[in-house]
């Protein structure tokens, strides 16, 4: 649900001006982890037959792993994101509230 709110934000920009980069780095933060622990726990639970190029896990893994590792671990663009948060909250209190 994530990432189709991001790409709608993405084709919606004027509407989102001030929090598309937010929703983009959040998502490609947590796909990015449950990519890689959800292939990972497959592989594990196959035992050896994890390990067969057959079951395509290692293109998975290898995939996940460019992701998580750009950042370091997506924690520099997760920390980013609240940084984001707070200088739009000073700004812009009634932001984050609609009641």
């Amino acid at each position: 649900m994530l990432h189709n709110f991001a790409k709608f934000s993405f084709a919606n920009a004027k509407d989102h001006t001030d929090d598309l980069l937010m929703i983009c780095c959040v998502d490609k933060t947590l796909v990015g982890w449950h990519t890689e622990r959800s292939i990972s726990t497959m592989r594990e639970r196959c035992g050896g037959q994890g390990f067969l190029a057959a079951n395509m896990f290692g293109e998975g893994i290898c995939a996940s792993h460019a992701s998580i590792t750009a950042e370091g671990d997506n924690k520099v663009l997760m920390i980013k994101v609240v940084k984001d948060m707070l200088s739009l909250y000073v700004k812009k209190p009634d932001y984050f509230y609609t009641g």
